[in-house]
């Protein structure tokens, strides 16, 4: 929790919601880990450039257990958990937020990012992509 950067990891299902001092983190995911960070050097507050990354379990393709037991390590590509997953920002400064799923190499994708809020008057809450472990905010 630092003025550009915050974020939690573990098993944030069981946590809760965690307040932070810019950021509220909401994960139903088992484990995960997420960080909200100031792309421009400005406080997240005043940033307008924001980039959220999160990871979930993954695990190789074929990857089989047998109770216990692991029958098959599998292999290459790694298969990540969907993400299930809602970010409160709040934000100052001026600068309608936009919210940009992006793909495993920061480009941008045509995912639906759903968003409430201003960030301003309102805390910005955004329903993240369930398959992009990158979101970009700019304003």
């Amino acid at each position: 929790d630092t003025p550009r950067s915050q974020g939690a990891a573990g098993f944030l299902s069981k946590a809760g919601k965690i307040e932070l001092t810019d950021v509220a983190i909401e994960l139903k995911n088992e484990f995960s880990s997420v960080m909200i960070i100031s792309l421009d050097d400005h406080p997240l507050r005043t940033s307008r450039k924001i980039l959220i990354q999160v990871m979930t379990q993954e695990q190789p393709y074929g990857f089989k257990t047998e109770g216990d037991k692991i029958t098959d390590l599998g292999s290459a590509p790694f298969g990540v958990k969907k993400i299930d997953a809602s970010i409160s920002l709040k934000l100052e400064g001026v600068g309608k937020p936009t919210v940009t799923a992006l793909d495993e190499n920061g480009y941008a994708t045509g995912k639906t990012v759903t968003t409430s809020g201003d960030g301003i008057k309102t805390p910005l809450v955004i329903k993240l992509a369930e398959d992009s472990i990158y979101h970009i905010i700019q304003r």
